[in-house]
């Protein structure tokens, strides 16, 4: 499995926790080992460890839901990711924000030179760390 932050525990944990379809669930394990699939669509150049964090997030946020496919439509920076994703079969539509340096600022997790440390809240939460995760109309 290439999912950073994530283990292959939790991973198979959300899977079998949720009630996506089979063909989605495969699609997440094959994405997790770095092949695409037409049922998760993504904005080109989002890095794939941010769409990763995504996904964990939409399986666990929606766990009694049938997904059948996602379409993230996001936008990367050093700290963070944020867009929206739509996932079906109902089309339901998602506002998120992955901020690494809002969940260090939260953590109190602090650089020996003042800044948020946002490694240390990436590398301990992965993708624990959105600020907002939210159904929009």
């Amino acid at each position: 499995m290439s999912l950073r932050n994530v283990s292959e525990t939790e991973l198979k944990t959300l899977l079998e926790d949720c009630k996506a379809s089979d063909a989605f669930k495969r699609a997440v394990r094959a994405f997790a080992d770095g092949k695409e699939s037409q049922l998760i669509q993504y904005s080109p150049r989002s890095p794939k460890v941010k769409v990763e964090r995504v996904l964990m997030k939409l399986l666990e946020a929606y766990p009694d839901e049938q997904i059948t496919e996602v379409n993230i439509q996001g936008s990367s920076s050093c700290s963070g990711y944020m867009g929206t994703l739509n996932f079906g079969p109902n089309q339901t539509k998602i506002s998120f924000s992955w901020d690494c340096e809002w969940k260090a600022k939260q953590e109190g997790f602090i650089t020996w030179y003042g800044a948020p440390d946002q490694i240390k809240a990436a590398s301990q939460f992965g993708y624990q760390c959105f600020e907002k995760f939210e159904v929009i109309e």
